[in-house]
């Protein structure tokens, strides 16, 4: 079976929206951006959180506009394949820097 794990980078400021992590089905990747979802006020200034999702869908993404009426924006979406045991990652965003995300993230 195929496994296609999404990591992508949520950036806002002021309360993060919760329920878009029902909404797509993710979940922090770290402790970091547990904390950063929990501490966020109305007044936090610009802030990013790295989000995942692991599920079977290879075409998955996050809901982009839905991000954006919340104030916030998805800066970039990579996914690691597994399948049999083999590991492969792609850049798979919308934005323009998913290239420098992934790298930064330390998943390229």
């Amino acid at each position: 079976m195929t496994i296609y794990e999404h990591t992508y980078e949520a950036r806002g400021w002021g309360r993060f929206p919760t329920d878009m992590l029902r909404y797509d089905e993710s979940h922090p990747a770290d402790t970091a951006g547990a904390a950063v979802i929990e501490n966020a006020q109305p007044d936090t200034p610009i802030c990013s959180v790295i989000l995942r999702r692991t599920d079977g869908r290879e075409d998955w993404m996050p809901t982009i506009e839905r991000w954006r009426s919340f104030g916030w924006c998805v800066v970039g979406v990579v996914v690691t394949i597994s399948s049999d045991g083999a590991l492969t990652q792609r850049v798979a965003g919308h934005a323009s820097n998913s290239a420098d995300f992934a790298r930064v993230a330390g998943i390229q």
